[in-house]
């Protein structure tokens, strides 16, 4: 077996990944008994000798496969520990999560929002009197924390106990303390000392109380670790803080009451005692007089540690900044005068606000507000013009035609934060469609992601659809084209109203998602002939040979595929597409389809591609060698560093396989992983 194939995406499969029933342990193992072993679909029998390979070829294996495989690989043996460990690989948190069974979540990569979690079973069902001890594992199961999960494995315990998992994953991860325990049962099923034993020597920054968490179990931990800097109560027992003040007097860095699926009900008292630097309250029962009351007690001394303090309604709910600063004697600072506050290790930017004075001199600002800012925009011209003067930077305005009409705003150049404008009409158009573009009625705005927050809601102030497209260009200065979305399986709305809402300017891109049809598609596409940029993500696209008519335009980019949908592509379809750039995400290619696809383009089909992606959510192992058989590729070194230019942007290309077009153009592949995904990446070079 070459040590390419060893350095392709198959899934580390030495000596621990036993069926649950064989008891496999690694005292037995030597370093030259570690292989890579294939998975059971492939044609190869032998295994490979991994930790023969050279030191750089063995980590980039290793850093080409998921990080549940490489906790698995770390306990075959201690040089496999010592391998791993190299590796220097980054996570962000350790948590051990407490409930009927014992489970250990970790934040994988520094970018990423996904988890990787642990769970320990018993030998038996512990049905003696709680609390028990904390017990010796004899099953394990690993997995990425998605829905659902994916990348599975499950063997017998190794013979380490819970405490030796923890120190194991805090060794090879470089991770030296224990962030957090998290409790989610009704009453503690584990004795504390024992839990305390189990953690012995890490670091527990933080108690998270959630599902039905008892007041009497939160107590108790609480007392347990006493040392913790921040504590989360958001468990349905803690609803209720008057019930639980020596908790809120404690001297924590961070106290968090509620979240999304609980709403604490807190009075003025409570707030009055909380001793914590940051607070973060989610309440439906704080009101306007209440937060005034709560900046005038500050004003006069009372929450001296206090940083930092956050009140999440959760509600479409008018605040009232009068009612909110009565009394204060605030300054108003414009919105474009910019300050920026340091906390821990994140800078914080504050645009604009309400400066308050505490007596003995202390400076605190009440406010928010990006997403204020289009709100305080409609107030009048002269808003409008200071909100145009923030200079405030968006990627795209996305307007999506469905029942009703919405706006998206994807706000700031480096950030996910979305916001949405929903449109209402006075009644529920039931007429003939399709109907001309209504004048909405009511507007709701709100903050995405999911959950949503800082909803707004109010009477439309008279604009028309198209005259707020036109203000949202002007006050973020937007020169761009919008985009277009449809998720009916017809359009509702009439076309030449359509076309007069969007005015003189641009659509730059079509996204066709939901359940829209072929037909509506279409008729799309030949309303506005001129959109360059075309995304399948409709259920009801997933034939692409249904729409050849669409494959062979000359757009700048054709998408087709979502992770939600099992499109079915061939090979006849792709050398149909004539776009520049093209992203496949389909279940039904195959490696053999892959290796045509590059043969074809070697002799001269899809002249006009600059790039393509083929995309793969399945745990799937992509075969280099098939991939490029045929295809006389010269492979470039990992270190070799390539920047290939595309649109706006510049990509770098590192190492990859360079095959040759029979003009003499060159296309480089690239076969990784990312995150949960592989994908066979495809440039050319002009």
């Amino acid at each position: 077996m070459s040590i390419e194939r060893a350095c392709s995406d198959y899934r580390l499969r030495q000596h621990l990944y036993a069926p649950p029933h064989c008891h496999v342990t690694s005292s037995n193992c030597t370093a030259q008994q570690t292989f890579l072993i294939l998975p059971s679909f492939t044609v190869m029998s032998s295994a490979f000798p991994l930790l023969r390979l050279p030191i750089k070829a063995l980590h980039h294996v290793l850093y080409s496969i998921d990080y549940v495989d490489i906790v698995s690989f770390s306990l075959a043996s201690k040089k496999t520990k010592e391998v791993v460990k190299c590796l220097n690989l980054q996570i962000n948190d350790i948590n051990l999560k407490i409930d009927s069974i014992i489970g250990i979540q970790i934040d994988a990569f520094r970018d990423s929002p996904l988890h990787m979690m642990w769970y320990f079973y018993p030998e038996n069902n512990n049905d003696s009197i709680e609390p028990i001890p904390v017990y010796m594992p004899a099953r394990v199961m690993g997995m990425r924390d998605t829905n659902p999960p994916q990348n599975i494995v499950k063997y017998r315990n190794p013979g380490l106990s819970i405490r030796e998992w923890l120190a194991h994953f805090q060794y090879i991860f470089s991770f030296p303390k224990t962030s957090s325990l998290w409790f989610t049962r009704e009453i503690c099923k584990f004795d504390m000392r024992s839990l305390e034993e189990t953690i012995e020597g890490s670091e527990i920054l933080s108690l998270r109380f959630y599902g039905s968490c008892s007041l009497g179990c939160a107590q108790m931990a609480q007392r347990q670790f006493p040392s913790v800097r921040s504590l989360c109560a958001n468990s349905l027992g803690l609803e209720d803080p008057s019930m639980y003040r020596n908790i809120l007097i404690q001297n924590l860095d961070m106290l968090v009451l509620g979240d999304p699926t609980t709403s604490v009900r807190i009075g003025l008292d409570d707030l009055l005692l909380m001793n914590s630097k940051e607070v973060y309250v989610r309440s439906l029962t704080i009101t306007d007089k209440l937060i005034n009351r709560f900046l005038k007690h500050w004003m006069n001394g009372s929450n001296p540690r206090m940083e930092v303090v956050n009140f999440d309604f959760g509600v479409d709910r008018f605040l009232d900044k009068d009612a909110i600063l009565k009394g204060t004697n605030h300054r108003e600072l414009p919105l474009n005068q910019v300050r920026r506050y340091n906390r821990h290790e994140n800078n914080i930017t504050i645009k604009g606000g309400y400066d308050i004075l505490r007596t003995d001199g202390t400076l605190g600002t009440v406010g928010d507000l990006f997403y204020f800012s289009v709100a305080f925009s409609l107030a009048s011209n002269k808003t409008k013009k200071v909100v145009k003067s923030l200079k405030l930077k968006i990627k795209n305005i996305n307007l999506t035609l469905e029942h009703t009409i919405r706006i998206q705003i994807d706000a700031f150049k480096n950030n996910t934060t979305r916001l949405q404008w929903n449109f209402y009409p006075e009644e529920d158009n039931s007429t003939t469609e399709p109907i001309p573009v209504y004048m909405p009625f009511r507007v709701i705005g709100m903050r995405q992601p999911n959950p949503v927050q800082n909803h707004v809601k109010y009477r439309n102030p008279g604009l028309s659809i198209r005259e707020w497209l036109a203000h949202f260009r002007y006050i973020f200065s937007f020169p761009g084209k919008y985009s277009l979305f449809f998720s009916s399986e017809t359009c509702k709305f009439d076309w030449s109203s359509v076309k007069e809402t969007i005015g003189e300017y641009e659509i730059g891109m079509f996204v066709f998602h939901g359940s829209c049809s072929l037909k509506c598609t279409e008729t799309v596409l030949s309303q506005f002939p001129s959109v360059k940029r075309f995304c399948a993500f409709s259920r009801r696209l997933v034939n692409p040979s249904m729409y050849s008519n669409i494959l062979i335009k000359n757009l700048d980019t054709m998408a087709l595929g979502h992770r939600t949908l099992s499109l079915r592509v061939e090979l006849d379809d792709l050398l149909l597409i004539n776009s520049k750039i093209i992203h496949i995400r389909s279940l039904t290619i195959t490696d053999k389809v892959i290796n045509r696809f590059l043969k074809s383009w070697m002799r001269g089909s899809n002249p006009r591609m600059d790039f393509v992606s083929f995309i793969f959510s399945d745990d799937r192992f992509l075969d280099k060698d098939v991939i490029l058989k045929g295809t006389n590729y010269h492979e470039k070194p990992l270190e070799q560093v390539r920047h290939y230019k595309s649109h706006e942007k510049t990509i770098v290309v590192k190492g990859g396989f360079d095959i040759h077009r029979m003009d003499g153009t060159v296309g480089t592949v690239v076969i990784r992983q990312l995150f949960q995904e592989r994908l066979v990446l495809f440039h050319v070079w002009c």
